[in-house]
């Protein structure tokens, strides 16, 4: 483990200076203040495609419907880091009761 994000006493800790566990640790804080805290095995394959976005072609909404979200959802883990860079921005963008409805496990 490179670096963590402690939740509880509120600080990241790393065990070097580099600049990328940091920004990973603030996309997970990103996460934490734009959504909820989410179990790690649904953030962290978000974090990992929030690292290099540059690498997605951002093209026109993809997911326009709550529908269309839920069964991207349900097959997120059959998506790309492309894939699942669109379908966070779709999440992050819906509203809040769309987000709500998300079953996290």
């Amino acid at each position: 483990m490179v670096s963590v994000l402690d939740r509880q006493r509120a600080r990241i800790l790393r065990r070097n200076n580099a600049l990328q566990p940091l920004a990973h640790e603030l996309a997970h804080l990103y996460l934490d203040m734009r959504w909820r805290i989410l179990p790690y095995s649904v953030s962290e394959p978000f974090v990992l495609a929030m690292a290099e976005p540059e690498k997605c072609h951002l093209a026109a909404a993809k997911y326009t419907s709550p529908e269309s979200i839920s069964n991207a959802w349900k097959d997120r883990k059959s998506l790309t880091r492309c894939g699942l860079f669109d379908l966070l921005r779709a999440v992050l963008l819906a509203d809040g009761a769309v987000r709500d409805t998300l079953p996290l496990r």
